[in-house]
This record gives C-alpha cells, structure tokens and sequence, in this order.
C-alpha cells in the first residue's frame, strides 16, 4: 500500500469513526482531523499542505450545501488528488477533480510558498501548472 492509499484509508476511518461515536456526528471535528492528516503527511514541504488543507475546508467543505454530513466522497477524492499532485502524481487529463478556480488557487498557494519548498517539488509543481496553462 503506498502512501496515498495508507492515507485515504486512514481518512475513511476517520469518517466511519466519527459517524458512530456516541450515535452523533460532528462534521467540523470529522473535517478538521483530516485537513490536520493531509498537513501531517506531507510535513517536509513547509506550511503549503496546510494552506491546501485549508482551502479544502473554506472552499469544499464550508460551501457544501450538507455542510453538516461533510466530508462527501467527492470531497475526500478532492483531497486525495491534491495529495497525488504533491506526492509527484499528477492527474490524468481529462480526469481531474478540481475546478478552473481550484487550479489557480493550487497555483497561488504553490507561488506563496516556493522559496520553501524542494526544488524538486517546486519543479514538479510548476510543469503541472505550465501544461494547465497557468504560467
């Protein structure tokens, strides 16, 4: 099992963890423990996994119109696919889960935090935005 999948396993507990304790379901701690994993996870890459994590929460979860039983499979899989992008796996044309206004969003985070970075990453990072048409 690779880390992305060791992750959204972990997510999915999380999830079924938080539908059955004590019969009630507190989306916002659900939500929250799961931004807090994805900044975990990618912790060597400075404070950009949790500013993603955070827009993930502003922008996905917050905005949902069943804010109260988030995170929907959609949402997770939104999550999972920004851990593939910074894992070094981006996704395959065509098949992308993010919006033209998540994209520039990814990018302005990327930008903000470049100097801190691996130039690796960074490197990476910035060839999926130039074949976005970002740059």
């Amino acid at each position: 099992m690779d880390t992305i999948q060791k992750f959204y396993t972990d997510i999915r507990k999380v999830v079924k963890h938080g539908r059955t304790q004590d019969g009630s379901y507190s989306s916002d701690t659900v939500c929250t423990e799961i931004a807090q994993r994805f900044s975990n996870l990618f912790a060597d890459l400075g404070s950009l996994p949790e500013s993603i994590a955070e827009y993930w929460l502003q922008n996905r979860i917050l905005k949902s119109a069943a804010v109260g039983s988030e995170p929907s499979e959609q949402n997770l899989l939104w999550l999972i696919s920004a851990a593939d992008i910074l894992n070094g796996n981006p996704p395959d044309e065509g098949e992308s889960v993010f919006t033209a206004e998540d994209w520039k969003e990814l990018f302005n985070l990327v930008n903000a935090e470049a100097e801190d970075l691996p130039i690796d990453t960074l490197t990476d990072l910035m060839s999926l935005f130039m074949s976005k048409k970002l740059l």
